[in-house]
């Protein structure tokens, strides 16, 4: 009986060590999966009415983006769209450019320490499209803190 009790609390966890992803695995994922919603439910399929605020609606209840994230980047926007009432930003905020890779984008340089990442997501089907993206890691999970120019720490 105790031998049997050994044995599978050693199955046990063996499966649960084995199944426990890397930091740098966990954050690829959720860059990733942000990127690859965002071109499902935003550039494939354009909203309808504001753009902005179809947007920030977006943002505000998606769950890969920090509490902090989803302040600065309605604050930028909106900021954007006071200033120029017709051009707002002038660039896609998520992606940090006027034009975008037709296939999207894969974590291509990633950095984990003291509870933040810094990823460079890549174009898959065009490589010198490259946008900056910043992690903090909230309740053990990865959030996004930061894009392009909305909220990321200067280094």
């Amino acid at each position: 009986m105790k031998t049997r009790t050994l044995v599978t609390l050693g199955l046990l966890f063996a499966l649960a060590s084995s199944g426990s992803a890397s930091p740098q695995e966990d954050v690829k994922r959720v860059v990733e999966s942000f990127y690859a919603q965002y071109y499902k439910e935003c550039l494939d399929k354009p909203g309808k009415g504001d753009p902005d605020k179809a947007l920030i609606r977006w943002v505000t209840t998606n769950s890969y983006v920090s509490d902090g994230f989803k302040k600065a980047f309605r604050k930028t926007v909106l900021d954007a769209r006071k200033k120029d009432p017709e051009l707002g930003l002038g660039s896609d905020p998520i992606l940090n450019a006027q034009d975008w890779p037709s296939k999207g984008y894969r974590a291509k340089e990633i950095q984990v320490a003291a509870g933040k990442a810094s990823v460079v997501m890549e174009g898959i089907d065009a490589p010198d499209f490259k946008v900056s993206v910043e992690l903090v890691n909230v309740d053990n999970k990865w959030r996004i803190n930061g894009i392009g120019d909305i909220n990321r720490s200067t280094k």
